[in-house]
């Protein structure tokens, strides 16, 4: 290792000269060996002046598109979570796929995968264009979560939501083969397959201290019309329309691990935020009442990776 001389950082000098600066270009200058990061700090230089040091690892930045590249809203994927009847709680995700609308959008690490150190940070974030539809009413059927009774000036009661039903968007990556056929939730993020107790029923789901790569797509609005004096004629429910659903994730590995892909995955059915009975947590749980003929679409996105050094 080629060693510099131990001066004091310029960053911590009152005032700067030329002679400062002749001296660290000297040092480097007359090193015999590749400067490397021990040597770099003693001379006050900030990394990313070298390619050996980059604060983003070679090959480690990637991007890919998600969805049809049709920014006309002509083109659409659809993702349906639920057409018919209650169901149970699909135990499986579904991946968002790319533009030709046939295969899973991924960003592929190549044959060897990209292998994280403990002074790596691998940041993943990703954005989607999503709209919902449905038909009916589902989201005041009998049974549906997130329902309460209003008063209305009459006097009588309506029954109306409160709009938190979504589906959740999250994070697979695959840490076994370049096959990625493995794919799994990334660490700490559930895959909404606990069993809670509930108010009114047990229900499937995901605890919230658990989602740290989740985003979610609500499925309507809603607002109370001719309200006064806690008390409303009624309620609307409205579509969102086209939305940006945007999602971000961190990790810094404790151990070293080595990926070969990462893709955005969602539960095709509808979730609603409860508070387990026993355990006292929050929660996603899945609806199978409000999910019904309940559609998603979505169009261009992106899903980017990239790979920094912490030091």
């Amino acid at each position: 290792m080629s060693r510099l001389p131990g001066r004091t950082p310029l960053s911590e000098l009152n005032s700067l000269s030329n002679a400062d600066l002749n001296t660290r270009f000297t040092d480097f200058a007359s090193a015999t060996v590749a400067i490397d990061a021990d040597n770099m700090r003693d001379g006050a230089c900030d990394l990313p002046q070298y390619d050996a040091q980059q604060i983003v690892r070679p090959n480690g930045a990637q991007t890919v598109t998600i969805g049809p590249p049709d920014w006309n809203l002509v083109s659409n994927v659809v993702t349906t979570p639920l057409i018919a009847a209650p169901s149970a709680a699909p135990n499986y995700s579904v991946p968002v796929i790319d533009p030709t609308g046939t295969n899973p959008s991924i960003i592929d690490f190549g044959a060897s995968g990209f292998t994280l150190t403990l002074v790596d940070l691998l940041r993943v974030s990703w954005a989607l264009k999503v709209n919902s539809t449905w038909t009916g009413t589902p989201y005041d059927t009998a049974g549906a979560l997130g329902q309460f009774d209003v008063v209305t000036p009459i006097p009588t009661t309506i029954t109306v939501t409160d709009a938190f039903h979504g589906i959740p968007f999250y994070l697979e990556w695959d840490v076994t083969s370049n096959a990625k056929v493995n794919w799994v939730a990334v660490p700490g993020q559930t895959v909404f397959n606990d069993v809670f107790n509930i108010p009114t029923r047990g229900a499937v789901g995901g605890p919230i201290d658990e989602c740290p790569a989740t985003s979610v797509q609500p499925a309507w609005v809603s607002r109370g019309v001719n309200v006064d004096d806690g008390r409303m004629d009624d309620d609307a429910v409205y579509a969102r329309g086209w939305r940006t659903l945007r999602g971000s994730w961190i990790y810094s590995p404790p151990l070293g691990v080595t990926v070969y892909g990462i893709r955005v995955v969602f539960k095709p059915a509808l979730y609603h935020p409860c508070n387990a009975l026993v355990s006292l947590k929050n929660c996603l749980a899945y609806d199978d009442i409000a999910g019904v003929n309940h559609t998603a679409y979505h169009q261009s996105g992106f899903l980017t990776a990239i790979v920094q050094r912490l030091g």
